[in-house]
């Protein structure tokens, strides 16, 4: 029996620190951390002297109310190696500051702070209460996944259904592609009115590249892969550069950057010949590129009406154009996710989970997203608020991502289910 025990928590270890845990999501999470040597998370939000004096502290940087009022010396935890320093942390022939990582004083944002799960987590006022703060798009976190530059242990490998999630993501994607060759329509993370005055050069360039690629053959097809890497390094030298045009010029740059990365990162199978740490630097390019665009911001700014009519209990109705640019945004970051996920597993490489899109709307109803004109979307975004009130329904609380056994976040979810068009339920036919 010991012997049994024994096997289960060497499956389980850390290959650099070899320390056991009994689940492989802990391993997962602290793997990301211990190849780097990055210190733990705090989760100490107050300045001191409000912490020492249990006190309350409005987060006012550089000093806080009270110990302006006080004049004391303001300062706030920054790290918890700050705390407790550890005399082994040197030792490391790599550091944090090698291998630097976007911080809260680099971009300006707020990271959530991670909290335990509890049995009834994931229900919506939970989800609601834990993401309000980090509503506004200033509090949006990092996309970056550092696991993916540098060489860390393969993971066990991965169950049946965790391999039939990745095989759907493989061909969901792979046909969007078809789907730009066909010009018959597009993929569902682009929306017709994000072209209104013709088709932008990167998206026409990518039309040509997609209708090559579909009909290659497996000798031709390394020529438009190369092709593909061509044009996604010319993406992030741009991006690096700070050569970035509107919010809307953005979202199309990383519609068009995904649908490349698909190109070389889900080959057909025939392609055996794969660069893994080349395809690790793309999969980097990509999350800086999406991490610039989500910080255009994912959410719409709520403002009530205040003339008084019973209609305005909705809210102020945002504009067509404002409304789409949101929402294609949003279903770009989830298929970057999506694209990671995947590509990790596929690989036994440590993934994320998709925790830090717990706060951002689901992808939105088939009527909202399929509109034909102004007038169709303002009914249907009505009906939708009507609906959904004050609490749309997050990502956070799909199936795969929630808590199981919550009666209310089930309900919610068939409720949306109703409305979602294929994207939408591609989401939420997932499994891990």
């Amino acid at each position: 029996m010991s012997g049994r025990v024994r096997s289960i928590e060497t499956e389980h270890q850390c290959q650099k620190c070899k320390k056991f845990f009994s689940q492989k999501s802990s391993l997962t999470r602290h793997t990301k951390r211990c190849v780097l040597d990055l210190p733990v998370p705090i989760r100490q939000k107050s300045c001191s002297h409000c912490a020492n004096a249990k006190a309350r502290c409005n987060l006012r940087r550089p000093s806080c109310s009270r110990c302006t009022a006080r004049e004391l010396p303001c300062s706030y935890p920054t790290s918890a190696s700050e705390r407790s320093p550890s005399p082994t942390s040197s030792s490391s022939s790599k550091t944090p500051s090698e291998y630097p990582v976007p911080s809260i004083e680099d971009h300006h944002i707020a990271l959530p702070t991670a909290q335990p799960k509890q049995p009834n987590d994931s229900s919506i006022d939970t989800v609601i209460q834990r993401s309000s703060p980090l509503l506004p798009s200033s509090a949006l976190p990092s996309l970056r996944d550092q696991s993916l530059l540098y060489p860390v242990a393969r993971l066990p490998s991965p169950t049946p259904l965790t391999l039939h999630s990745t095989t759907q993501i493989f061909l969901v994607h792979r046909s969007w592609v078809g789907t730009m060759a066909s010009k018959t329509h597009l993929p569902p993370i682009i929306h017709p009115r994000q072209i209104p005055d013709g088709i932008p050069l990167d998206l026409m360039g990518f039309y040509l590249v997609a209708k090559v690629w579909t009909s290659a053959t497996a000798a031709t097809r390394p020529g438009v892969t190369r092709i593909a890497e061509r044009e996604m390094l010319k993406f992030h030298e741009r991006y690096t550069a700070g050569q970035v045009g509107s919010v809307r010029d953005m979202v199309i740059d990383l519609q068009v950057f995904l649908l490349y990365a698909i190109i070389k990162l889900f080959p057909p199978d025939e392609v055996v010949e794969r660069d893994v740490a080349k395809e690790r630097e793309i999969f980097a390019h990509l999350q800086d590129v999406a991490y610039q665009v989500a910080k255009t911001g994912l959410f719409l700014p709520e403002s009530p009406h205040e003339s008084g009519e019973a209609e305005d209990e909705l809210g102020d109705l945002p504009s067509w154009d404002t409304w789409l640019l949101t929402e294609a945004k949003r279903r770009a970051i989830i298929a970057v996710y999506q694209m990671a996920w995947a590509w990790s597993v596929r690989h036994s490489f440590p993934v994320f989970h998709g925790r830090e899109l717990d706060f951002v709307q689901a992808p939105a109803a088939k009527t909202l997203w399929e509109a034909e004109n102004e007038e169709k979307f303002a009914g249907a975004w009505r009906l939708d608020r009507r609906k959904w009130g004050a609490k749309p329904y997050l990502m956070g609380e799909l199936p795969w991502l929630a808590m199981p056994g919550n009666a209310e976040r089930d309900r919610r979810t068939e409720m949306w289910a109703e409305d979602v068009d294929d994207f939408g339920m591609f989401v939420l036919g997932l499994r891990e």
